[in-house]
């Protein structure tokens, strides 16, 4: 029997469900169930009797069980099953041969119809919530929500609009629903000189009290518990009640899952404007990205209805970001504006010297790649672009700065190459600015990008650049810059542009620093936050 027949014959009255578990998200998933359940087994617990009441039911220890007969029974599991799944099959077990099973989320377990009518249902009440004028914005007051400060592209960018915001005098909330990577401390320091007040979501188990509160928000459980991922329906209640407390008149996010629960958050809230901004390519390209607030089919939907409101827009940081989503969403061509990324100049000197760190001597060629390791980026290719380059250039080091699920391939690969003294694997660095300044050429070899940062800071530094030409590369590399832009899969062109580069050196600086001298010019985070604050209060606002 499968799953869904047994979640089947609790709806029909067949069985009796019981939880098993006190896990954080214990509420949510009450809330989210299709049926009622008993009561919640507690696998920490002993005795038969009421321990105490979470969310309306008793909580019992597993010898409840002997008062319950298996055959009308079934036992979900809030508790994470990966984890202890083992452990409470066991346990559960050794008092009788009950059926465990996982929750029933409707937002992932529906039939693909229910789904999409569920969605279509969505559209029609973000329609209704859009004619709610209630809300009273405070003038010029953003907020920008992003999942976390982890060690990325969008969070950079984030933390750079945050900064402009902040020097174009605007009142700025960063909400995160995570903390702080321990790689991103200067960008959070970056964030507190600059005055930006910082938000963090609660985690779902302090949020039990607040559910079961009396005040306006918790009454929005019920109506969203069935359209959304149990982690989506808790982004989405917590952001809205910052949203009302904080009021902003515009609210900007990143990414897709992002995207989603912000604009949601937002529209039930009552914000009048609301600017999402994409990935380098619309979701779908991107098959390790699993976690979004509605199920990944519904995506397409829910940017649609969301974009049918009046007050919400999307970006993105490419043209070829923007032509990826329109397309998917069925846009006209130019319905999303393509914002350039921003590059900020350091401040202060460059901690120390990494031709010394790393005893490369001055007057070696030193060849940078930056990139998450990860098929996209294609870091393979840049290690058998090392080996031919140093075919050429015996003499020639490389340093390779990142982290990603293909770091042990890529370290394989180095193992069983020539390189091992000649290409250091360097991890995560919290800047690549100290590399790109001493280092002669920056390379990548990506197959697919938005508008990389790293380039922008290549070029910022002065670092000459070869990189594919994919995504918004080209829309990155200033026009004295682009002798440096191959086309995609052309490793024998990269190379001899490469090699070129290198046999230049002072002239190759000097091409550099002519893309430097436009780079700061054009790429300013005060430019950044103008075109954002233009595309977010720029569009026809509701009545």
């Amino acid at each position: 029997m499968h799953n869904a027949d047994r979640h089947e014959e609790v709806i029909s009255g067949r069985r009796k469900a019981w939880a098993w578990g006190l896990s954080g998200n214990l509420p949510y998933l009450l809330l989210q169930s299709p049926y009622r359940f008993e009561g919640v087994i507690d696998g920490q617990s002993s005795g038969r009797n009421a321990l105490s009441t979470v969310a309306g039911l008793p909580v019992y220890g597993p010898d409840k069980l002997k008062d319950l007969n298996p055959a009308d029974t079934l036992i979900v599991v809030f508790a994470d099953l990966k984890l202890h799944g083992s452990a409470i099959f066991d346990q559960a077990r050794r008092y009788g041969p009950f059926d465990l099973v996982a929750p029933h989320i409707p937002a992932l377990h529906d039939v693909p119809a229910a789904l999409q009518a569920r969605t279509q249902r969505l559209g029609e009440m973000l329609i209704e919530k859009r004619h709610d004028t209630r809300y009273t914005a405070v003038p010029k007051r953003v907020a920008l929500w992003l999942h976390g400060l982890v060690k990325g592209g969008a969070e950079r960018q984030m933390v750079l609009l945050a900064c402009g915001l902040r020097e174009l005098g605007w009142d700025v909330d960063l909400i995160c629903t995570a903390k702080d990577s321990s790689q991103t401390t200067l960008w959070a320091d970056e964030l507190r000189d600059a005055g930006v007040n910082r938000i963090y979501l609660p985690d779902m188990r302090e949020s039990w009290d607040w559910l079961e509160s009396e005040s306006g928000v918790p009454e929005q459980v019920p109506t969203l518990a069935p359209y959304f991922t149990t982690r989506g329906l808790h982004d989405i209640l917590q952001t809205v009640d910052i949203l009302l407390e904080r009021r902003p008149e515009l609210v900007i996010s990143f990414l897709d899952d992002g995207n989603i629960a912000a604009g949601v958050a937002s529209v039930f809230a009552g914000v009048p404007n609301i600017l999402m901004s994409g990935r380098n390519a619309e979701p779908h390209h991107f098959t390790d990205l699993q976690y979004f607030p509605v199920a990944k089919s519904q995506l397409k939907s829910c940017y649609q209805a969301l974009l049918s409101l009046d007050g919400v827009a999307l970006v993105n940081n490419s043209q070829a970001g923007a032509e990826s989503y329109s397309q998917w969403l069925g846009l006209p061509y130019d319905a999303i504006e393509a914002i350039p990324n921003a590059v900020q100049a350091p401040t202060g000197q460059m901690a120390s010297s990494i031709r010394e760190q790393y005893g490369i001597a001055a007057g070696v060629p030193l060849v940078l790649g930056v990139m998450r390791l990860a098929d996209e980026k294609q870091p393979l290719r840049f290690v058998e672009m090392i080996t031919r380059l140093k075919t050429k250039l015996p003499e020639l080091q490389a340093i390779l700065l990142g982290d990603g699920p293909l770091y042990e391939d890529v370290r394989q690969a180095i193992d069983s190459s020539a390189l091992q003294s000649s290409l250091i694997m360097a991890g995560a660095q919290e800047s690549s600015l100290p590399y790109l300044a001493e280092a002669d050429l920056l390379l990548s070899t990506s197959r697919m990008e938005g508008m990389p940062n790293v380039i922008l800071e290549a070029q910022l530094m002065a670092c000459p650049v070869v990189a594919t030409n994919v995504g918004g590369v080209s829309e990155a590399l200033m026009s004295a810059m682009k002798v440096g832009l191959v086309s995609k899969d052309d490793w024998m062109t990269m190379e001899k542009v490469a090699l070129n580069l290198l046999l230049l050196k002072s002239g190759a600086k000097d091409i550099a620093k002519k893309a430097r001298a436009a780079i700061i010019v054009s790429r300013s985070v005060q430019e950044l936050a103008r075109r954002y604050i233009d595309a977010g209060l720029g569009r026809k606002k509701f009545n």
